[in-house]
């Protein structure tokens, strides 16, 4: 026999259109809020964006993209707010989107090879302006040893 809190909060799958309704209107209410919390830096990327469109590297808007994450670490003390872009479609798209972004002048920060969803923070230039996206394992590699072309 379990012993459940009276704080304790047990999950009721929606079951009705009244509740299905109300799911999807929190789901749009919390979406739009992560959007209006990032939309300073995805105003300030739109020119990167509108280039990567224009080179037929396509990104996600979908709830895996579009979003602030933080890559502080415990011992820096500092906030590294970063908007987390995915790409739509997986497999060398990841790695052409990181190259199109070098391509426009941004830099290596950070890179963790991590397997397949191996994680880069990039940083343009002069500007806390950072992005957090996705590539091959042997990508991040080969970036984690770049050395970056500017001093923070």
């Amino acid at each position: 026999m379990t012993r459940r809190s009276a704080t304790s909060f047990q999950y009721k799958h929606p079951s009705t259109h009244a509740e299905i309704v109300e799911a999807a209107k929190r789901t749009h209410a919390k979406r739009i809020a992560e959007l209006n919390a990032a939309s300073k830096m995805i105003i300030a990327i739109e020119p990167d964006l509108a280039a990567l469109t224009a080179q037929g590297i396509y990104y996600s808007i979908s709830d895996h993209s579009m979003y602030l994450v933080d890559w502080s670490t415990s011992t820096s003390g500092t906030t590294k707010k970063a908007l987390r872009i995915n790409c739509s479609l997986w497999g060398e798209y990841g790695d052409r989107m990181v190259s199109a972004f070098l391509a426009r002048g941004w830099i290596v920060e950070e890179a963790k090879a991590d397997g397949r969803m191996s994680k880069v923070l990039l940083r343009r230039p002069k500007t806390r302006v950072r992005i957090s996206l996705e590539c091959s394992e042997e990508f991040a590699k080969q970036l984690s040893h770049e050395p970056a072309s500017e001093a923070q």
